[in-house]
């Protein structure tokens, strides 16, 4: 049997992500409290994340939970086993969400449907956070596994009956996502990211024709490494034509994951190791803005994304920035900055093209910079405002 709330608007955030620990405690280098749950604090007196967790300790992580906001742990599970094994703890984590709590699910996600299935049967009032393309998560080269074109067809289908059916639902792009999962005729709908980026992250001024003209440009990726979702394959291979051809360049891959040994094969493999350098995992914030500010060239050759965060990062810190033509990024980049998607040989002849043009690139760097300041927290915020407290009143 289901509870009922304490006292106050209580929100339960069911999302798909995966949190380490850090003396014991449920932390995160991308999702900690002060750039992720301290937002829904903002209207929501209390805030339960229900997603993985990993009894992993990473010194370098930071709480998740804080003032509000606390973790219900669910299985670290992967695939359909652990899901059959941890079957009845994960129905019983949703079958506890309170009646009278607002309850949001960030999309797409495996954790979110079934905890959608749950809300559905009992007629449960939910708002959507839309944050990628779950068609494009099972594309070639993105999933490589058995049954792909029916995950394909299921994660898609219930993705458009999740946004659907939302109470109120808020999408990460200003078109893209909400053309393919369309909210339901005449039910709210909001647009921002969810990104939280302060005004001090941008930089005072744009990078100089003259920064670009040494003899080795650097280019920097900043991607979690599970599966190939990221496109860190294509890049490396299209880094060791590009050095094969004569090119000085290295490349610098930021994050880490299970697929990372893999691509230090292929680095490997390609005769590229010394030009390709795996930097681990680097604490959101600070840290990341730190190596995009020694590099020169910011790619992202993903095959799967909504609107992705560390593009609008690496824009705020003045760098030109080439990424897979998916459609949220389309709201980033102009058509020159876009490449084919999985197209090794497109972002061969974009970089090839780039590397040699300085006053192109200084170019980019302004319009990023200035494109940049639309996507301060201080803008986004008060959107975000609006539509937990549209969605808190749908969930009356």
């Amino acid at each position: 049997m289901s509870k009922t709330s304490s006292k106050g608007r209580v929100l339960y955030l069911v999302m798909d992500g995966d949190f380490a620990r850090r003396q014991g405690v449920p932390s995160s280098n991308r999702n900690h409290f002060a750039i992720f749950g301290s937002r829904y604090t903002q209207v929501f007196d209390q805030v339960h994340i229900m997603c993985r967790v990993h009894d992993v300790e990473d010194e370098r992580t930071l709480p998740v939970g804080g003032r509000g906001v606390d973790v219900i742990a669910l299985p670290p599970v992967h695939g359909w086993r652990g899901l059959l094994r941890y079957g009845p703890h994960i129905v019983k984590a949703f079958l506890d969400i309170p009646r009278d709590a607002v309850v949001l699910l960030r999309v797409p996600g495996i954790y979110p449907i079934l905890a959608w299935l749950i809300l559905a049967l009992r007629r449960q009032p939910y708002g959507v956070e839309a944050m990628a393309d779950a068609d494009a998560q099972f594309t070639p080269g993105a999933y490589q596994r058995r049954f792909r074109s029916f995950y394909r067809l299921a994660w898609t289908r219930m993705m458009k009956l999740q946004c659907r059916h939302a109470a109120a639902s808020s999408y990460v792009t200003m078109n893209a996502l909400q053309s393919q999962f369309p909210p339901g005729a005449g039910r709210p709908s909001f647009s921002y990211t969810t990104l939280d980026l302060p005004e001090q992250a941008l930089v005072r001024r744009p990078r100089s024709r003259s920064s670009f003209e040494k003899p080795e440009l650097i280019l920097v990726n900043v991607a979690m490494m599970q599966k190939h979702l990221k496109g860190q394959d294509l890049i490396i291979r299209a880094v060791a034509r590009l050095v094969q051809s004569g090119l000085r360049t290295k490349l610098w891959l930021v994050g880490d994951g299970d697929t990372r040994g893999e691509f230090e094969r292929l680095a490997a493999e390609l005769g590229v190791a010394e030009h390709v350098e795996f930097l681990g995992r680097v604490q959101a914030g600070a840290e990341v803005f730190a190596l995009l500010d020694q590099a020169d060239i910011f790619v992202l050759p993903s095959r799967q994304e909504g609107l992705p965060r560390v593009v609008i990062e690496a824009m705020a810190r003045a760098l030109p920035c080439f990424a897979s033509a998916l459609p949220g990024n389309h709201e980033l980049l102009d058509a020159p900055f876009l490449v084919r998607v999985n197209d090794e040989e497109d972002w061969v002849l974009k970089l090839r093209d780039a590397l040699r043009r300085a006053d192109f690139l200084a170019q980019a760097s302004q319009a990023n910079l200035a494109a940049a300041r639309r996507f301060t927290v201080g803008r986004i915020q008060p959107i975000r405002n609006r539509f937990y407290e549209t969605l808190s009143a749908c969930s009356a």
